[in-house]
């Protein structure tokens, strides 16, 4: 076997390894983290005490731990997203420092949570991984930036409804304008929740 083919082969199996260990049920749950340049200070110190939380409170749960598996998606810039963190189980799962700047693309990190979820699932299948319906969390502040972010938030409802997804809505901290918690209902119809910083 050539160098080149066995490389091929090897990169193939990758996918696969996390599963070969644990064959639990998993749940993949996403976070779509708002770090646009409104966050800085207090609201970006508490989002990222908030992941170490998150990250002790898994690992020291004997269920979660070897059931949950966590992507990260941080939404700033003009029009960016970054995969902080890819599918991790949460045993492994280390929090990863956030910072702050630029706009608000949630919408644009929505369709990427929506699609990377439907190609986890789609790896669940192929190695015979059964999975629990995964869940997305969205932390913001305020309303999104992306110029057509309506067609996502269709999208996002339609795949709750389809019970493709659960979809949380936690405001980080308080609205600065009524407009913005309509928008937030058009993104989910389950009951939001909400948190006051202010």
């Amino acid at each position: 076997m050539t160098d080149t083919k066995k490389e091929i082969i090897e990169e193939d199996l990758i996918p696969y390894v996390e599963f070969a260990d644990n064959a639990n049920e998993r749940t993949p749950c996403v976070l779509v983290l708002d770090c646009s340049g409104s966050m800085r200070g207090e609201p970006i110190k508490q989002l990222n005490i908030g992941l170490k939380a998150l990250e002790k409170e898994l690992k020291e749960d004997i269920d979660a731990s070897s059931r949950v598996q966590i992507l990260i998606i941080k939404a700033f810039g003009k029009s960016q997203v970054d995969i902080s963190a890819d599918w991790t189980d949460a045993m492994n799962f280390t929090a990863p420092q956030m910072e702050a700047g630029g706009l608000t693309p949630i919408g644009f990190a929505m369709e990427t949570a929506l699609k990377k979820i439907e190609a986890q699932k789609s790896l669940y299948d192929d190695c015979g991984i059964s999975s629990k319906r995964p869940w997305i969390f969205i932390i913001s502040d305020g309303e999104p930036t992306d110029y057509d972010w309506e067609k996502t938030a269709k999208k996002c409802r339609e795949a709750q409804e389809n019970k493709k997804v659960i979809q949380e809505f936690f405001v980080a901290f308080a609205f600065r304008q009524r407009a913005e918690l309509e928008i937030v209902i058009q993104v989910k119809k389950r009951r939001c929740k909400f948190r006051n910083g202010g």
